[in-house]
């Protein structure tokens, strides 16, 4: 009698842990999915991110270049002209002059 209640146990422990091998299993294999879904979220976001980040410095670079161009606008009315290696000449003309006070 003994040896069957061990039998009984050693079988019922078997069971046991199969349903909670099985158990496991689909918990390994819901989170596994969850993993690839959050993992394809990322890739989308990231990529998102990038082109936002390049948008944006294609933008710096326009407002950069239109303030540059302004700048150099605006110091050749105030001095003149400048000279090939970008420094200020006097204005040697009146007209010059009387354009800044128009």
């Amino acid at each position: 009698m003994e040896l069957r209640s061990s039998r009984s146990n050693v079988h019922g422990d078997f069971s046991d842990l199969k349903r909670k091998s099985r158990l496991q299993l689909n918990e390994v294999k819901k989170l596994h999915r969850r993993l690839q879904i959050l993992e394809e979220d990322i890739e989308t976001i990231k990529n998102e991110l990038f082109v936002c980040v390049y948008d944006c410095n294609q933008l710096l670079n326009e407002i950069s270049q239109k303030l540059y161009d302004v700048h150099q606008h605006l110091g050749i009315q105030r001095t003149g002209e400048m000279s090939e290696n970008g420094e200020l000449l006097s204005a040697t003309n009146q007209d010059q002059i009387l354009f800044l006070t128009d």
